[in-house]
């Protein structure tokens, strides 16, 4: 498959997603779900167990295959599941959605990546990793960052 052809597929995806998040939208709309909390909580207390995997899946899809905003994906997770769940489920979709995407890169290679991503945002990011002074402070400050938060 060419380059030019997966970003079609890509934009086509995000296209087809967009409209299936619109139809939901106006679905949950019609049933009150946006309007009233308690119909909210009956609502998501019908899919205790389906709904927090689909949104994990979500999560997942949409780091490997950027269809989905991804502060879309996140508001949507405190919003349905709370700041506490809706922050676990969209932490271990993006977690496992990284480790997914690192090793189909490092399987597939460039030819891969530059399905994703264009030669010119390929090539600025590649400059980071070439000069290793530059790369060792980025990861320095990284883990730095990781350790504060936590």
């Amino acid at each position: 498959m060419s380059t030019k052809t997966s970003h079609k597929l890509i934009n086509i995806l995000t296209i087809v997603t967009t409209i299936i998040l619109v139809l939901l939208s106006i679905y949950w709309y019609r049933l009150g779900i946006f309007t009233s909390q308690e119909k909210m909580k009956a609502y998501l207390a019908n899919k205790q167990i389906i709904g927090p995997l689909i949104f994990t899946l979500i999560q997942i899809i949409q780091v490997v295959i950027p269809i989905i905003p991804g502060g879309v994906s996140l508001l949507g997770g405190v919003i349905f599941f709370g700041p506490i769940w809706g922050f676990i489920y969209n932490y271990v979709g993006i977690c496992l959605g990284s480790i997914i995407l690192f090793f189909l890169a490092r399987h597939y290679g460039r030819p891969f990546i530059l399905h994703l991503v264009s030669e010119k945002t390929y090539e600025k990011y590649m400059k980071w990793t070439a000069n290793q002074k530059k790369f060792n402070w980025f990861f320095a400050l990284c883990i730095i960052c990781l350790l504060y938060t936590s």
